[in-house]
């Protein structure tokens, strides 16, 4: 599935690259999220990191799974995850002692742990400053690219949280599903917690006519 998106995807990943990574203060750190949950933000980006993979080597690629909601890097990449995020939060391990690699994809992972029931805001918000303060800084010290996958930004604060400490932010868009306004108002929302939003992708939409006609509508 990732190998499939990140083919599907390629012309996206192409100019999403360029605009991140390639100019003059290239965002080393991206977060990915999006308004709700189902919208694919756990594929994009795994997606993208195989695709940056295939750039520039699994050695400069990490995916750090920040949605502790929702965790499926486990299952998605086929990974333990005893040592996980939550567990580098808490200070009961260190960021070297969790970080793998994806035997499949090539690139470097973090997984988030199995799934656990609610932690209430509070707890998150402590979790949360923990991953600025000390895993961000760790992995961008020993990687070039880290992705950040993220919780959807309008019922969870996670996001909001998330986008003061990376230089970017990607939004994803279900097509056909999710309305504009819906969007604008994630994009506020983000925004007013300074975030740096540098694109969207447009996810699950269906081509009606041949792709390389869409670049001259």
């Amino acid at each position: 599935m990732i190998d499939t998106l990140a083919k599907s995807f390629i012309d996206e990943f192409y100019s999403l690259e360029r605009s991140l990574f390639r100019g003059s203060v290239p965002c080393s750190t991206v977060q990915f999220t999006s308004s709700h949950s189902g919208e694919g933000v756990t594929s994009i980006t795994l997606a993208f990191a195989r695709f940056l993979t295939t750039l520039h080597g699994g050695d400069s690629v990490v995916a750090d799974e920040a949605n502790m909601r929702e965790p499926s890097f486990h299952e998605l990449l086929d990974i333990p995850c005893e040592n996980n995020l939550r567990a580098v939060l808490s200070g009961a391990s260190k960021v070297d002692e969790t970080v793998q690699v994806s035997k499949k994809y090539g690139f470097h992972c973090l997984p988030a742990g199995p799934s656990q029931s609610a932690t209430d805001p509070p707890s998150y918000a402590t979790l949360l400053q923990n991953l600025g303060e000390a895993v961000l800084p760790e992995l961008q010290n020993r990687f070039k690219h880290v992705l950040v996958d993220s919780p959807p930004a309008v019922p969870f604060i996670d996001s909001s949280i998330i986008c003061r400490m990376v230089r970017g932010v990607v939004v994803i868009v279900q097509s056909n599903l999710t309305r504009s306004e819906v969007v604008r108002h994630t994009l506020d929302k983000l925004q007013s917690g300074q975030a740096n939003i540098v694109g969207t992708i447009l996810n699950k939409r269906e081509l009606h006519i041949p792709r390389w006609l869409y670049r001259f509508l």
